[in-house]
């Protein structure tokens, strides 16, 4: 054991030098403007450090800087393959951060030169290949080792929803939606007892942390996440809506969606038409879809939820075969 540990240990290879305590700022980006006169000495160590480690071959992800280029050009001088693995749409996730024609420009050219290309969702693979110019690509995203047996009983009047990860500030008003969607639920049925949980550490809306029927919860570990699991009724996945998040949301996947699809628990998405999310759950008919901030229609579809568990229930056997058709690590 201590070999292996040895033997896969991590080295951390800095872009630049460190700023100390302003990174923790809200000036964290300031540092990243003197990021560039730092490149080659980046592509230096990072040579060394091949060496010194027998490196058999380099893998990057492009996010907000340019380390995937550069890490290229060492691939290239050390006649190392290289490949790449695309999360994010790199003209998003690095916009304010770096030149972005030159980034990509720099991303065509490593995408046309890398042995192996690795991306979250067809759509991605697709819109690069547009983009890029015609490449093989392999799908990748999380995997999970177990499957539910079988959907979770609906439990009559009783709706516990449930989020689990980072709650981006732009998630804000989809959770307001569904909030008033709740409080007219209840106007209509007061027997019905709705609540919403949140595994995301912390929310700053004041309005939300507040409400009497919400609670969040801090980060915890899988085992929290899986008891967290076994006391949900409905597992909400929101994507935001606006013109500026449409490059993330078509193609871009929530990898959240994935632990979601294996849990045998209903979800509810609430985003936008034509995300990448939607997308798999509509065909795979895995979900009940809401694609606006429309409280009303919202309120309706959590109606359903307790008037028709035979829907409810439908949907959730569709999402454990797609689960374990497309998500399970032996598929």
């Amino acid at each position: 054991a201590p070999q292996a540990r040895e033997r896969f240990r991590e080295l951390h290879i800095p872009r630049r030098p460190s700023f100390g305590r302003i990174e923790q700022t809200r000036w964290h980006s300031v540092p990243e403007l003197v990021t560039p006169l730092f490149r080659s000495s980046f592509r230096r160590r990072l040579r060394v450090a091949c060496r010194e480690q027998k490196a058999i071959a380099l893998h990057a992800i492009p996010h907000r800087a340019l380390d995937f280029y550069d890490s290229y050009l060492v691939a290239l001088a050390l006649g190392l393959p290289y490949f790449l693995q695309v999360h994010d749409d790199l003209l998003y996730s690095a916009k304010g951060g770096i030149n972005l024609s030159f980034a990509s420009s720099a991303l065509q050219e490593v995408w046309r030169g890398a042995q192996l290309r690795f991306v979250i969702s067809r759509q991605m693979g697709e819109e690069y290949v547009r983009r890029y110019g015609p490449q093989e690509f392999i799908i990748i995203t999380d995997g999970i080792d177990r499957v539910a047996a079988a959907p979770v009983e609906p439990r009559g009047n009783e709706l516990r929803i449930y989020f689990m990860g980072l709650f981006h500030i732009s998630y804000e008003e989809n959770l307001r939606v569904l909030l008033q969607a709740i409080a007219g639920v209840q106007a209509a049925n007061p027997a019905a007892r709705i609540s919403v949980s949140l595994r995301c550490g912390q929310i700053n809306a004041r309005d939300i942390r507040e409400a009497a029927n919400v609670r969040i919860l801090p980060f915890g570990s899988e085992a929290d996440v899986s008891r967290d699991l076994e006391e949900a009724d409905l597992l909400y996945l929101p994507l935001p809506f606006g013109a500026n998040f449409e490059p993330f949301v078509r193609l871009s996947l929530s990898t959240k969606l994935v632990t979601y699809l294996g849990s045998g628990v209903p979800i509810l998405y609430h985003g936008p038409r034509g995300a990448a999310v939607a997308d798999l759950l509509v065909e795979n008919d895995a979900a009940s879809i809401q694609t606006a901030l429309d409280a009303d229609s919202l309120a309706a579809r959590l109606a359903q939820f307790l008037k028709e568990p035979a829907l409810v229930r439908e949907k959730a056997s569709n999402a454990l075969a797609l689960a374990r058709k497309d998500f399970t690590l032996q598929a």
